[in-house]
């Protein structure tokens, strides 16, 4: 498997773990108070607007041609770096203000 190959099945294998956190996170928002859903919607459309634009990365990185790769790569990381630690942040959130 080329090097190419193994970072695209690990970014699909992010947003998969992304799609299961954002599902969590709103199973979590029905046990908040009606103050705190308000917040726990607006992140988890803000991350899921940021997955769905992290995906649209993603396809351009398999489709893209040897000479792009390594630029169009750079910025595929940096997307994904990015809303890593906006799921982090939301997660730390969440787990601290659970009543809102």
């Amino acid at each position: 498997m080329s090097k190419r190959e193994e970072l695209i099945n690990k970014l699909k294998q992010q947003i998969d773990h992304w799609n299961e956190e954002v599902s969590d996170l709103e199973s979590k928002s029905k046990q908040v108070n009606e103050k705190a859903k308000g917040k726990y919607h607006e992140t988890i459309e803000l991350l899921k607007k940021q997955r769905d634009e992290a995906k649209q990365k993603l396809k351009e990185l398999e489709k893209v041609s040897e000479t792009a790769w390594e630029d169009l790569k750079q910025q595929t990381e940096s997307t994904f770096t990015n809303l890593k630690q906006a799921f982090k942040e939301a997660k730390d959130y969440f787990n601290n203000n659970k009543k809102g």
